[in-house]
């Protein structure tokens, strides 16, 4: 295959609600999909307008994720933190639902919830930015688990720099923090990262180009 045959890497952008009662968090929603290329977008906790939310995502092709526990009806998957035993359970009970886990800090972690069949793994947390790893932990495991394993990988940026970061060291999804789209900004922020995101899976979708970058 020439270089020019070989397809970019998709890196796309995963949402993440903000809590509580935000103002019209379903416009911004719109917006910021009007505006650029958004797959998911994870519910971490009880939303007052959920239900106006949901449509709207699911209106625009997004796919809705809540996190394990939250109250919420007509979602398409549901995403849980470090728990492996419930994740076991929703995986055996929600068979055609997306199942993803978050919360993973090592490899074998990661390997282990993919054999078990895990929609997609985040090394970090999702749901919340509190206690992250280091961003450069994260960029080794991604660039390595990128190399090697398919089932996507999903990281959280709670800054447009690390955002571009991770999906530079590997993430097949970039979360992004309530904050870096609901605001004024918002739509902007979204329609530039996809930009970028194109051309950096055009960038390293050459065969090895992860293993170049694994610690």
């Amino acid at each position: 295959m020439a270089p020019t045959d070989i397809e970019a890497r998709p890196i796309r952008i995963y949402l993440i609600a903000p809590e509580g009662a935000p103002d019209a968090p379903e416009h911004a929603l719109k917006v910021a999909a009007e505006a650029g290329d958004i797959a998911a977008l994870l519910i971490p906790a009880p939303i007052a307008n959920a239900p106006a939310l949901i449509a709207a995502a699911q209106k625009a092709d997004i796919a809705v994720i809540a996190v394990d526990g939250v109250p919420v009806d007509g979602v398409d998957g549901v995403h849980v933190d470090g728990d492996f035993s419930r994740f076991a359970v929703l995986r055996r009970t929600m068979a055609d639902a997306i199942v993803g886990i978050g919360g993973l800090a090592r490899r074998d972690d990661g390997m282990t919830v993919a054999e078990a069949g895990a929609d997609y793994v985040a090394f970090g947390r999702l749901a919340s930015g509190d206690a992250p790893l280091p961003l450069d932990t994260r960029e080794g495991l991604l660039s390595w688990w990128q190399a090697v394993m398919t089932v996507p990988c999903v990281a959280r940026a709670e800054t447009e720099d690390e955002a571009l970061a991770l999906a530079e060291a590997g993430a097949d999804f970039v979360a992004l923090a309530p904050d870096l789209w609901t605001g004024p900004d918002g739509a902007d922020r979204v329609a530039r990262l996809t930009v970028q995101f194109a051309e950096i899976g055009a960038r390293t979708a050459e065969p090895g180009a992860m293993l170049e970058r694994v610690p």
